[in-house]
């Protein structure tokens, strides 16, 4: 706005303020005649007479205009005119000892410690700024009190899906968390999640594994379904239900899955306002029990952002944040190229590839975030040692290295590495296999041998497989596994 324009308001505003000045006045004055025995209008039998408006009328309105005029010539009330008194809004501030937040973290964390949240919970100040973060952020979903709405969980008690060290909850507020049960209406028959339901609801005292929760269930929620706080699979023995504990409810949690998601805070938050809502919630858990973990100071005031992609929390439970996989359950992704395993991917979700667990877990991701993830793994390191030179050995005694190195080609039966690499390290789109669990390559070369895994081009692999003996295939997938 222009001076021109400023300098006209100050004008209305006074104008404004002398015209309501000279209406009073002008009432007054009228006042003054005023006749209290005269009658005006007689109405159903009532008077109504001229009389005067109390003089105390006049004297607050006198009392408003004083005051007006003062607060005009002190403060300023009027467009550009900043008053006698030069008084601005930061003048009303609070000019007492302001408390510098980053500053107490700072200080308070200036050793390193694997409690940090325990560290500053014992600061009110810190205490109050986390609650006030918490109630505008995280309110909606858990609740004012934290103990969380239906679906949502509480952060007041000791049951973490993602466990409840002081790491633990500053990374599931810094990432956010993506907790997803695959649907097993596709995958199973009415009676068999029935007889799941059963068998869950009476999970604690149940003596003899379910085949069924053997086969399907066990990767996230382990054998005796106190769960995996990895990719948060819920303990299924400790009474606590997120979805509901029925009989009802559990059935309806099998047959439809369900697919949770906490948003990341990360680019919200700062790394010290991440610092202060754990420090809340840490401060009114019930009889917190403090659990170990590595060293850690946030003090910056900045953001800190993850390289592991959001898509990639859903993996890491079977296949490790590293890649490492998990035994004969998941394979190891740490070394294999990411077209590779974009392929496989895309396998599972088109069903190329069968496996319930995986086309449940890759169901719900776009493209993009299967790029993602397939970079991310890519780029994790798997063990690298002893390169042989291609031919630096032309004899084996053993078959299984005779059949890895050299194939048998009087059975058409090429080598492993003529495709998969020196070493059988990888090469684009054929996978790593040296270092690769034994138990799990040995039921890929099976599969493929029953025709149960396909999706290979040209049935590559089938026609290799079905060459091998059940002896050949253990004896290979035990010395693939051996290899660095």
């Amino acid at each position: 706005m222009s001076d021109f324009w400023l300098d006209w308001a100050s004008v209305f505003t006074v104008l404004f303020l002398l015209c309501m000045v000279a209406a009073v006045v002008s009432l007054y004055r009228r006042n003054k005649q005023a006749d209290k025995d005269k009658t005006l209008m007689i109405y159903d039998g009532v008077k109504e007479n001229d009389a005067p408006i109390p003089s105390i009328v006049f004297f607050g309105y006198l009392i408003f205009f004083i005051g007006a005029f003062v607060y005009l010539i002190l403060f300023p009330g009027i467009a550009s005119w900043k008053g006698v008194l030069n008084w601005t809004g930061e003048s009303d501030s609070v000019n007492g000892h302001i408390k510098n937040l980053d500053h107490e973290i700072a200080q308070m964390l200036k050793t390193p410690t694997n409690i940090p949240l325990t560290v500053l919970a014992k600061n009110s100040d810190l205490i109050n700024a986390g609650k006030s973060l918490f109630k505008d952020n995280c309110a909606a979903c858990h609740t004012v009190s934290a103990t969380g709405q239906f679906n949502y969980p509480n952060l007041t008690d000791q049951d973490w899906l993602y466990g409840g060290n002081d790491q633990n909850i500053i990374s599931s507020i810094t990432h956010g968390r993506h907790g997803m049960m695959p649907a097993w209406k596709p995958q199973l028959t009415e009676p068999q999640i029935s007889e799941l339901t059963d068998y869950v609801i009476n999970i604690k005292t149940e003596k003899k594994s379910n085949p069924l929760f053997v086969e399907n269930c066990v990767a996230c929620h382990s054998a005796d379904g106190t769960g995996n706080q990895a990719i948060g699979a819920a303990n299924l023995t400790d009474d606590v239900w997120l979805h509901g504990g029925t009989k009802e409810e559990i059935h309806h949690s099998i047959t439809t899955g369900f697919n949770n998601q906490m948003p990341a805070f990360d680019t919200r938050f700062t790394d010290n306002q991440i610092l202060l809502v754990g420090a809340y919630l840490r401060s009114i858990q019930t009889e917190y029990k403090v659990e170990p973990s590595e060293p850690l100071t946030q003090t910056t005031g900045g953001n800190s952002l993850s390289d592991m992609p959001f898509a990639a929390n859903s993996c890491i439970a079977c296949h490790g944040k590293l890649g490492e996989g998990l035994g004969d359950i998941a394979p190891k992704l740490a070394g294999l190229s990411a077209q590779y395993i974009q392929d496989q991917i895309h396998n599972f979700k088109s069903g190329d590839r069968q496996n319930a667990t995986m086309k449940s877990m890759v169901a719900r991701l776009d493209n993009e975030s299967i790029t993602e993830v397939a970079d991310y793994y890519a780029k994790q390191k798997a063990p690298l040692k002893n390169i042989s030179p291609r031919g630096s050995q032309v004899t084996y005694d053993d078959p299984a290295a005779r059949l890895v190195n050299q194939g048998d080609w009087q059975r058409q039966i090429p080598s492993c590495v003529t495709c998969h690499g020196t070493d059988t390290l990888g090469v684009d789109n054929f996978p790593r296999l040296a270092g690769q669990n034994a138990t799990y390559l040995e039921n890929q070369l099976l599969d493929w041998q029953q025709n149960k895994r396909t999706g290979d081009p040209d049935n590559m692999m089938k026609n290799i497989a079905i060459k091998l003996s059940s002896d050949e295939i253990k004896a290979v997938a035990h010395y693939l596994s051996t290899m660095k």
